[in-house]
């Protein structure tokens, strides 16, 4: 078979299961007698024969020592082996149960038999025919039998394992306690679906998987039976009976139904089936002749039939082969899952299992006994098989990975032999992974699959003489670029001459592999030495000059490589220039490797850089602008400004990056970059000018006026005191400036009402010594104050103060009889023309033939500095004004507003005022405690003037006042009381003089300072 890919690889079914015929005594042996049963051990295999014959053979074939004799006269029925001490027993139709030292004479036919796990400590064995009897050594050593069970047929096998017994009889599997002499469950055989002439001629076969699972074969169904202890004492078993006197079971158990146990001899155990498979759906299935487990799988031993007859003899021609199918159950097998539902016990699924592979087995098998004869042993707990007839046997085992590599390469697929290999290599014997790999190389390199030579050699190859072998044989064939990806980069697998040899033959062959590997394996990583290379790539690269060929991918390869030399060869001024010859974006990469790191760039390479200043601009303008901020040590602020001066938008793109970097930098250069930003960048020319102060008002004016730049000039105007000027150019031209007003499609009147808008915000930001109108209570409260007292005044008098509200608003023309509100809302000079400052007046005088300007100042009157009346006395007659009828809506609107707004804050400060000085009333006359007793009071005062040093009162006056208190009150001479409880008499302060101040405390306070 070719190899056509991975997937026809695994495709193919590999075989499961190795074989081969068992020789040296066995065939001898076999010529004299034929073999009715098998047992297997992992020590040995015991064969039982038709002439009562036991021969216990090695797994090769050889008789063992003293492995030969014979104990019956009949056809031996079962043989069975114990786990301890290789204790073997077996049984035959004439009533012996014989070991090697040992014979039991039943006086019966005895169909099968069970020798104890443990029979060197118990000794003792099981017996089927009519009934389970248990043998065992009594007292002296005498044997004593007891009987377990009758079931209802003939028992046909039966296997002991731990404490549990599992036979078949005529009509069903049943699971017995040896330790509780109890009867678990039992499984009644599945109704027969072949024909009647059948009937009795098929065995059922048993095995164990575990101490909790055995399996069972019975003509075409496949049984998984998983022994469980329940959880609760009442629990549900899918199949089961009691422990006595089950004579009237009835096959009613073959309808599947279930059951509980009840009664006092309740088992602890139950057996659940795991799962149940049809092997008998297919047409190329046959009946089981032989059941065991595979590596967590199911083996059976199939024999195919296409008719009953075929069964029961095999005629010349049509002799047919066995089949060993290995059948995974997925975890079956180790996981009970849930009990199968009576519709899935009566129809089993024949998809429940996944077919692993299905093989022919080459037996001999005599044509007279047809399937009757065959059987399947196995070594308990390993995947050794021995398949069998009554005239030979075969042995089957796991394929080992010398096995599996051997079958690959007989299908030729030495690819899946090396995997093999690979993967499993500590468990060769025959084979090595390195030899497979060689051979399966040179293979593919005789087919001239080089890619895939290629890719094996990268995990083949291990040292530096198989790689230099294999990069010079791959040279030969013309094929050394394709080995190239695959090759690794260390001098210790590859030397240095042959590196060379290798880049040199990319050149040639593939330049565009040639700069990839050169990236790969940088020249300063010491595998190679670049001047020999370098020296090939400028030859190569002349060669394409003169044939025209510059534009050429693999040209452009070539000057791309040649950077990468030159870089790492200490000769970075030959990689700029080329670099830059070819507008590499990374160029400015390059640039940095070597200037950033202080110190490191040379004389000579910051020379070449500077020359190269324009070209890098080219290349990538921002970039180069970054770059050269950022390295201002090797290229200087004004070196670059020179260099720049013959190309202004580069130097603008330099000067507006360093401003925004490095400010400080870009003061020198200032008024150019003003000119560069009038030039180029209008937009940033007024917040630039607004952001520093360090560029000439003059010079810049002049540029700004000459251009018609409106809001610059303005601003500029501004800067230098000219306020009516500025203010002047921005009614005049302000509607005529696209940038002031932008992009917005105006009338003349929208237009003039935006500029008047502008106008008004300038004179609020000029203007900052008239201040807004309802502010002006807060700037000078001294007038608020007096206002409110008057009101007050009036008010207490009986005064009208709706009066004294409505003259607050009253009208300028009635007079100045001393009217502050009306002087507070005009102004706090005289008259409101006056009040407002020069540049509202100038507003006012402007706007008197613009109806738009008019109408916008109208709309600001209310709330700004502007005077409504000088405007509307300013306008000439039969002027025509669009919404002047909203506009003095809106003006008397706001104008009510604003005189609400005052009225309301005038009574919140007046309801304010008269809680505070209420407050401060009732605090000045509250009493002070003073304490006149001639002992020291608590309150820090004394009975005595601080000044003339007499009591404060007199004894005459304590005692009246002692006396006759209802009659008079205590007098004392007039006394002067300070917060701080110092007490004088008031004739000894007036002799002083006048005081505010306590002089007791003001002395205190002397003397501390």
């Amino acid at each position: 078979m070719a190899e056509t890919g991975v997937e026809a690889e695994f495709a193919l079914e590999e075989p499961s299961l190795r074989y081969h015929r068992l020789e040296n005594d066995l065939p001898g042996s076999l010529a004299k007698t034929e073999i009715t049963t098998v047992a297997a051990h992992w020590k040995f295999i015991v064969l039982g024969h038709k002439d009562g014959t036991v021969n216990i053979f090695d797994h090769l074939g050889n008789l063992i020592q003293n492995g030969s004799y014979k104990k019956h006269f009949r056809p031996i029925n079962q043989i069975s082996i114990s786990d301890d001490d290789n204790f073997v027993a077996s049984c035959a139709d004439d009533g012996f149960v014989g070991s090697f030292l040992e014979l039991i004479n039943l006086s019966r036919p005895v169909k099968a038999m069970a020798i104890s796990p443990i029979y060197s400590k118990t000794r003792k064995l099981i017996t089927g025919g009519k009934s389970v009897t248990l043998h065992s050594r009594g007292a002296f050593g005498r044997r004593t039998s007891d009987q377990l069970y009758v079931p209802p047929g003939g028992v046909q096998t039966m296997a002991w394992r731990g404490n549990v017994l599992i036979w078949a009889d005529d009509a069903a599997v049943r699971v017995y306690s040896v330790r509780r002499r109890q009867l678990i469950n039992y499984i009644p055989k599945f109704p027969n679906n072949l024909d009647n002439v059948l009937e009795g001629s098929l065995r059922c076969h048993l095995t164990w998987y575990s101490d909790s699972c055995f399996l069972i074969g019975w003509e075409k169904i496949v049984q998984v039976c998983q022994i469980l202890r329940p959880s609760s004492p009442a629990h549900e078993a899918i199949w089961s009976s009691t422990a006595s006197n089950d004579d009237n079971e009835s096959i009613a158990s073959s309808h599947y139904s279930a059951s509980i146990v009840s009664g006092p001899a309740q088992p602890k155990e139950y057996v659940q089936i795991a799962t149940q498979l049809d092997l008998g759906r297919g047409e190329d299935r046959g009946v089981i002749c032989g059941i065991a487990t595979h590596q967590n799988r199911i083996l059976v031993l199939l024999y195919p039939l296409k008719s009953v007859e075929s069964l029961l003899v095999v005629g010349p021609g049509g002799e047919r082969s066995p089949q060993l199918l290995v059948a995974d159950v997925g975890d079956a097998l180790t996981n009970p899952s849930c009990p199968l539902s009576e519709l899935d016990l009566m129809f089993p699924v024949e998809d429940a299992f996944e077919e692993i592979s299905l093989e022919d087995v080459e037996l001999r098998i005599p044509p007279e006994h047809g399937f009757q004869g065959l059987g399947l042993a196995t070594i308990p707990g390993e995947d050794t098989h021995f398949v069998y007839s009554p005239v030979d046997m075969v042995y089957a085992q796991a394929l080992s990975a010398d096995d599996r590599i051997d079958w690959f390469l007989e299908q030729d697929m030495p690819r899946r032999a090396l995997q093999i290999a690979n993967e499993y290599h500590m468990d060769l014997v025959r084979h090595s992974p390195k030899k497979l790999g060689m051979d399966y190389l040179n293979k593919l390199i005789e087919d001239k699959k080089y890619q895939n030579a290629a890719g094996l050699c990268k995990l083949l190859l291990t040292d530096k003489e198989s790689w230099e072998v294999q990069i010079y044989r791959f040279l030969q064939l013309g094929q050394l670029h394709v080995l190239v990806p695959y090759l690794p980069s260390t001098r210790d697998l590859i030397g240095s001459s042959t590196y060379e040899v290798i880049l040199i033959d990319l050149l040639s062959k593939s330049p565009q592999m040639l700069l990839q590997k050169l990236k790969e394996w940088p020249p300063n990583s010491g595998l190679y030495s670049p001047g020999p290379i370098i020296a090939a790539i400028q030859g190569q690269i002349s060669l394409f000059s003169t044939q025209g060929d510059s534009k050429d991918p693999d040209m452009n390869a070539l000057w791309r490589a040649l950077i990468i030399l030159y870089e790492n060869a200490g000769e970075p001024e030959q990689a700029l220039e080329i670099s830059i010859r070819l507008k590499d974006s990374r160029t400015f990469d390059f640039l940095r490797r070597h200037l950033l790191p202080e110190g490191r760039a040379s004389s000579r390479f910051g020379a070449v850089v500077r020359k190269q200043l324009i070209p890098l601009c080219q290349i990538d303008i921002t970039r180069a602008v970054l770059l050269m901020i950022d390295c201002m040590r090797e290229l200087p602020v004004d070196f670059v400004v020179e260099e720049l001066d013959s190309q202004p938008l580069l130097l603008f793109k330099y000067l507006d990056a360093l401003n925004a970097r490095n400010p400080r930098s870009a003061l020198p250069h200032v008024y150019r970059l003003v000119k560069l930003y009038a030039s180029y960048s209008r937009q940033q020319l007024l917040p630039f000018l607004r952001s520093t102060h360090h560029y000439p008002l003059n010079e810049a004016l002049t540029l700004c006026q000459s251009l018609n730049y409106v809001p610059e000039t303005i601003y500029l105007l501004t800067r230098v005191g000219r306020r009516k000027d500025a203010l002047r150019l921005l009614m005049e031209k302000g509607a005529e400036d696209p940038f002031l007003l932008g992009s917005k499609t105006l009338t003349m009147e929208q237009r003039q009402a935006e500029v008047a808008a502008r106008a008004i915000a300038y004179c609020l930001e000029e203007d900052s010594s008239q201040r807004g109108t309802y502010l002006t209570s807060y700037d000078q409260p001294h007038r608020l104050h007096s206002k409110l007292v008057q009101k007050r005044s009036r008010v207490d008098s009986g005064g009208d103060p709706g009066a004294a509200d409505c003259a607050s608003v009253g009208d300028n023309s009635g007079g100045d009889s001393g009217n502050d509100d009306g002087d507070y809302w005009t102004g706090a000079d005289g008259g409101v023309g006056e009040g407002c400052g020069e540049l509202w007046k100038q507003v006012v005088f402007f706007a008197v033939d613009k109806p738009g300007f008019i109408c916008a100042l109208l709309n600001q009157a209310s709330t700004e500095r502007i005077d409504p009346s000088l405007l509307l006395r300013k306008i000439a007659p039969n002027t025509v004004i669009p919404h002047l009828k909203e506009s003095l809506v809106n003006l008397l609107r706001n104008t009510q507003m604003q005189i609400e707004l005052r009225r309301n804050c005038e009574n919140i400060l007046l309801k304010d005022l008269h809680e505070v000085s209420s407050r401060l009333v009732s605090m000045q006359n509250r009493g002070v405690f003073v304490d006149i007793r001639k002992e020291k009071g608590e309150w820090g005062g004394s009975a005595i003037c601080r000044v003339c040093r007499q009591t404060l009162l007199s004894s005459s006056t304590e005692r009246r006042s002692s006396s006759d208190q209802e009659t008079s009150g205590p007098h004392q001479p007039p006394l002067l009381v300070f917060r701080c409880s110092h007490v004088f008499h008031q004739a000894c302060l007036l002799r002083l003089g006048r005081f505010v101040t306590c002089p007791v405390c003001v002395r205190e306070q002397m003397e501390a300072a």
